[in-house]
């Protein structure tokens, strides 16, 4: 039970492509079922053959044959990843128009992989919308980068990956709308489909979802379940094409569950929700700009993998995500991940679940995907070959993505992460992310840049309130209740069990300043820093640091707003006193760093009363 409780990230989701026939004159739902084969549940070990009909697409032509076997797989990925990457961020900025305020999660590599597929089976102005949607130039060496993209992805099958991935596609088809034999092989031989799962819509429609829902569900570690919800397969389905991603790893740098405190997540300046707020020190890639922080959470991998990673964005400003998420671009992310750089720093990021489904139909065709979904300008024929006077067209494209992110990792990791931050120039100050409102975020894989999965967190589910054991906290992260207000600034820091630790200063300004003189002189101590493994020690001096810059910022002649900024420096330098004495208390100190530790508590201390 424990280790279910604290799985550090397990991802799952699900696509599928429902298509349709139109059937003019045929007998409605009730009447004489049509005679069909026996359906199977269990696929082939080949692709299974099909009747062909005087009307069936020809295979490819030899020139065309010729033009794919001589593309260059490498260049083709290189393709398929930055079409992926340019569809993602349409389709994200496409469902947020109807999902303003709401949690968001899919998988981009799912929806364009299954897409990508049917596309390999449209022909004429359906093929031409589909491509320029999916960003494709060459449906040829889209194939052949989906093939060798999915290989890399999978790579390091013989157990020494330390993280779960695994990704499948199928064909559900009934005899009555047999897939071209041209089609399976050209899905077999780039999406690795395994041959075709046979069932009967027209009579059993309802036992034929329970067949797709159930594969699903065996894909998924049973995560995901009624994918297709009931009404969507009918006994005019023609065919489903579906696909699974799972994946699940462990953070490179763990998270330590015991330093995770009940903390809030700020929805709005009107609504805070109370989460559990998992907290670490360590040595990740990072980038920050005057709009937002970016930061790279590695998952355990090993050297002959790719290599999974969270990359964190959390927005300046409490209310940004949306500004942000308008002004997203693929350059935009390429220039916040090219300008990673190994630093020390503390993340704060809350655990949370996000279970999302998506009828994507309606944003698709937003998109410009029309004739795909309708009866009679929708060609299919390259991909199946329906009976005379019907035409395939999609009726659906369902999605649901699953994603949960807490604390499990192997500490045994905090090692290399320690040896990345003396590559590079001079040492940085530490950072500190704190994610506690709304930002978004990616599953990404290198070397290929793939981005598997991405979402917003804008409101995670509210956690009953547990005791702790120092002492009770309010507001944000370790800061207690905010002392009485007053003219020369006064701050009784401290709770429960806390010391109490009363700061004051006639000239707040001259405090402010040698604050921050204090806070960058001591970040700026490399063997200091990298001694201390509290996280709670560098936030406090961030606090401090942005308490500092508040005052020094603020309009004296604005009275109240210069008390309150006086009065937070007071609890933050309160804080810093308090914990540098605590810390160095404590046993694990060398000596070195107790003394660092008691410099920075009298350091701090001689800037009251200033």
């Amino acid at each position: 039970m424990k280790q279910a409780l604290l799985a550090a990230l397990g991802l799952l989701v699900i696509l599928g492509v429902v298509f349709y026939t139109r059937r003019p004159g045929t007998t409605p739902a009730g009447g004489p079922a049509v005679t069909a084969s026996a359906p199977t549940d269990k696929p082939p070990s080949k692709p299974l053959a099909a009747d062909v009909s005087t009307d069936t697409v020809p295979d490819e032509p030899p020139a065309q044959k010729e033009q794919a076997n001589m593309i260059d797989p490498a260049a083709a990925q290189r393709e398929i990843v930055k079409a992926h990457t340019t569809f993602a961020i349409d389709l994200y900025k496409i469902l947020l128009k109807n999902n303003a305020r709401q949690n968001e999660f899919l998988s981009p590599y799912s929806i364009s992989t299954i897409l990508g597929l049917t596309t390999a089976g449209a022909r004429g102005r359906t093929a031409e919308e589909m491509s320029k949607v999916l960003h494709i130039a060459d449906i040829n060496a889209v194939n052949a980068g989906a093939s060798h993209l999915t290989r890399d992805l999978m790579n390091s099958q013989n157990g020494s990956r330390p993280y779960l991935l695994s990704i499948a596609n199928s064909l559900w088809d009934s005899s009555l709308y047999p897939l071209l034999p041209s089609f399976t092989e050209l899905a077999q031989k780039y999406y690795d489909t395994s041959g075709v799962y046979m069932v009967d819509f027209r009579s059993s429609p309802e036992a034929a979802r329970e067949k797709v829902n159930r594969w699903v569900e065996e894909q998924t570690m049973s995560r995901i379940k009624d994918l297709l919800p009931p009404g969507t397969i009918t006994q005019y389905t023609a065919l489903v094409l579906a696909n699974a991603i799972y994946f699940k790893g462990d953070w490179q740098t763990p998270f330590e569950s015991q330093l995770t405190r009940n903390d809030n997540f700020h929805v709005s300046d009107a609504l805070d929700v109370p989460v559990s707020m998992m907290r670490v020190s360590g040595t990740w890639q990072y980038f920050e700009d005057e709009d937002v922080q970016v930061v790279s959470l590695p998952v355990k991998t090993s050297p002959d993998a790719p290599a999974p990673s969270m990359l964190l964005v959390v927005p300046r400003e409490n209310d940004a995500l949306r500004s942000l998420e308008e002004n997203l671009t693929p350059e935009l992310l390429a220039h916040w991940i090219n300008g990673l750089e190994p630093r020390p720093g503390q993340v704060l990021m809350p655990k949370f679940t996000i279970t999302r489904p998506n009828d994507l139909k309606d944003p698709l065709k937003a998109m410009g995907m029309a004739d795909a979904f309708e009866p009679q300008k929708a060609d299919f024929k390259a991909m199946a070959t329906p009976p005379p006077g019907d035409n395939l067209y999609i009726s659906g494209v369902y999605h649901k993505a699953f994603i949960d992110v807490n604390e499990q990792g192997m500490e045994a990791a905090a090692a290399t992460a320690v040896a990345l931050a003396g590559r590079g120039g001079p040492p940085r100050n530490p950072f500190i992310v704190r994610a506690d409102h709304p930002f978004f975020f990616a599953i990404r894989v290198e070397p290929s840049s793939e981005i598997l999965f991405m979402g917003r967190l804008t409101e995670p589910a509210a956690v009953p309130l547990v005791s702790e054991s120092v002492g009770a906290r309010r507001g944000r992260g370790d800061r207690g209740e905010r002392g009485t207000r007053g003219e020369r600034g006064r701050g009784e820091r401290g709770r429960g069990n806390q010391t109490t630790i009363t700061v004051t200063f006639s000239d707040a300004n001259a405090a402010a300043r040698e604050a921050l003189e204090l806070v960058t002189a001591t970040l700026q101590d490399t063997d200091f820093v990298s001694s201390q493994n509290h996280p709670g020690l560098f936030i406090s001096l961030g606090q401090i640091e942005r308490a500092a810059n508040g005052v020094i910022s603020e309009d004296r002649e604005n009275q109240a707003a210069y008390a309150s900024a006086t009065n937070a420096l007071a609890n933050s330098i309160g804080q810093g006193i308090r914990l540098s004495e605590d810390i160095a208390g404590r046993g694990g100190q060398n000596q070195a760093s107790r003394e660092k530790l008691g410099r920075l508590s009298e350091r701090l201390r001689a800037i009251t009363d200033k």
